[in-house]
């Protein structure tokens, strides 16, 4: 007899470590595909599922009338809710990370977008204004040069003016490939800023909520 009780004893506390350990295995596996951006039940579990002490009527009642299959008939109302609550918590759990997450990641983009376009816009502008500049010079040198010669030497001004041009072509370019370089590092940094914000918010509210 006494070994018939270890065995069912050890039996009972094997069963317990495999549910609990299933439990975490589905947590973890609703996690990954939220956090991977693969299609997830989080919605459909947050609509079906939602069974701590604190959801609604409806709510409460569903999820007991699932849960009571597996508990005993003569169960409290108290120990039913507690099997709810263990039940649902990985699902209340990626929903709340679904809902918050969704938040973080759209405010995100929206930061993104405006930083980007703000940025896009300064760029040009500036080129602008030094593509004005360089042009207005260009002209000053020529009319200098021209009014300063006793005789119009064609070939000088030629010189001068191919020379000037060449000057701000490759200013521009310069200020070109510049704009985009930085226009490149302030997306990629951004948007690496937006992953980690998003994963360590996921945890945080994770570690917050529950």
């Amino acid at each position: 007899m006494t070994w018939r009780r270890e065995t069912e004893a050890e039996m009972a506390s094997a069963q317990k470590t495999w549910k609990e350990l299933e439990e975490i295995a589905r947590d973890s596996l609703l996690w990954r595909t939220f956090v991977g951006g693969l299609k997830v039940d989080s919605r459909s579990s947050c609509n079906s599922c939602c069974c701590s002490s604190s959801s609604s009527s409806s709510s409460s009642s569903s999820c007991s009338r699932r849960s009571s299959s597996n508990s005993s008939s003569s169960s409290s109302s108290s120990s039913i809710a507690g099997t709810n609550e263990k039940h649902c918590k990985p699902y209340e759990r990626s929903c709340i990370s679904f809902v918050y997450g969704r938040v973080v990641v759209v405010l995100a983009i929206v930061v993104v977008v405006v930083v980007v376009v703000v940025v896009v816009v300064v760029a040009v502008v500036v080129v602008v204004v030094v593509v004005v500049v360089v042009a207005v010079v260009v002209a000053v040198v020529v009319v200098v040069v021209v009014a300063a010669a006793s005789v119009v030497v064609v070939v000088e001004v030629v010189a001068v003016v191919v020379v000037v041009v060449v000057v701000v072509v490759v200013a521009v370019v310069v200020v070109a490939v510049v704009v985009v370089v930085v226009v490149v590092v302030v997306v990629v940094v951004l948007v690496v800023l937006v992953i980690v914000v998003v994963v360590r918010g996921l945890e945080l509210t994770t570690e917050l909520f529950f």
